[in-house]
């Protein structure tokens, strides 16, 4: 049971920390002065959270697989913009 709420914890700190290090700093922001290595990392971290949030889907309640859906989201809309943008 404690590895579980430590998952949990790890991937909401995640979640968190993944948009304010991408929106704060220009780690992962390839267009703006940031490097392609960093942009693949910011990438596979986002792969990452969204891994984990189908790891732990089925185990959290009903109230809280809404929010764990939507926080997987966030990265995941970042993977799908940046691909459409360097490809595009």
């Amino acid at each position: 049971m404690a590895c579980n709420q430590i998952i949990k914890m790890a991937y909401y700190v995640a979640v968190v920390a993944f948009p304010v290090v991408l929106s704060l700093t220009n780690f992962g922001n390839y267009l703006h002065g940031g490097t392609l290595i960093e942009l693949v990392a910011m990438q596979g971290v986002a792969v990452v959270i969204f891994m984990v949030a189908i790891k732990i889907f089925p185990r959290v309640g009903v109230t809280e697989k809404v929010f764990v859906v939507l926080c997987a989201l966030v990265p995941l809309f970042f993977v799908i913009a940046s691909l459409v943008s360097l490809l595009g």
